[in-house]
């Protein structure tokens, strides 16, 4: 009978330990995964304040990243150097 819950202890040691590791190798590539590569407003606006970029050079990225915004949430695909396209009126 201590043979049989000896290795029940141990199996309940080695179940909670893998997930202990699993918990850490998630967690850590999660934190990997969390780097941005995109521009928001407020990354533009501490350009301007540093005077890496001119107000005019603000307004057409703003454009530029407020155009790109939609319902699904997802970031920003690329930088473009141009602004964005006007349509043509009918």
């Amino acid at each position: 009978m201590l043979d049989i819950g000896l290795l029940f202890v141990i199996l309940i040691f080695g179940l909670l330990a893998v997930r202990i590791i699993f918990y850490i190798i998630r967690r850590s590539a999660q934190k990997a995964g969390s780097v941005k590569f995109d521009f928001d407003l407020a990354d533009l606006q501490k350009l301007v304040e540093a005077g890496h970029m001119t107000e005019e050079e603000f307004r057409r990225a703003r454009d530029v990243i407020l155009s790109r915004t939609d319902a699904k949430f997802e970031p920003v695909k690329g930088f473009p150097v141009l602004g964005p396209v006007e349509k043509p009126k009918e």
